[in-house]
């Protein structure tokens, strides 16, 4: 994703579910100055669930379409290459977990979910996807996309 013009971006892959799944990617980005980009991945398609780390804030969140459902505290680390894993599950009938977890490539994936949301109400069905906005004006990378199907 180029730098230039400063907006926001995402591209959807995948098969649409709705639960299930979980989506891996792993994200370059830099800042510049006292700027920094946000940048995550999603499930659910356009208005579906995300995990976005938000630099500014210093937290990850689980935002469901924009509105921010959790947050937590997280330090990121400019120029160097975040993974990130987003899981949607059904819990029983009438409740589903989301579930997101951040951290350094070259680190040990953290065993436990760094955050979560209980949802009451049903997810949409739609693509996973991956999405940024250069607030540094730098480009930001997205590579290994990966879903898959969970328990």
């Amino acid at each position: 994703m180029p730098g230039a013009p400063l907006d926001s971006f995402a591209v959807q892959f995948g098969p649409a579910e709705k639960e299930g799944v979980a989506i891996t990617a792993q994200i370059l980005g830099t800042n510049k100055g006292r700027r920094s980009p946000s940048f995550g991945v999603g499930l659910g398609g356009v208005s579906g669930w995300k995990l976005q780390v938000s630099p500014g804030k210093k937290t990850i969140e689980l935002l469901r379409d924009q509105d921010s459902k959790a947050s937590q505290d997280y330090e990121w680390k400019s120029g160097a290459r975040t993974q990130l894993r987003l899981q949607l599950r059904k819990l029983k009938d009438g409740e589903w977990r989301i579930e997101g977890k951040a951290w350094v490539k070259g680190e040990p994936e953290p065993k436990d979910w760094q955050i979560s949301f209980d949802e009451k109400e049903e997810p949409n069905a739609g693509k996973a996807s991956v999405f940024g906005s250069p607030f540094a004006g730098t480009p930001i990378q997205f590579d290994e996309l990966r879903v898959e199907r969970v328990p």
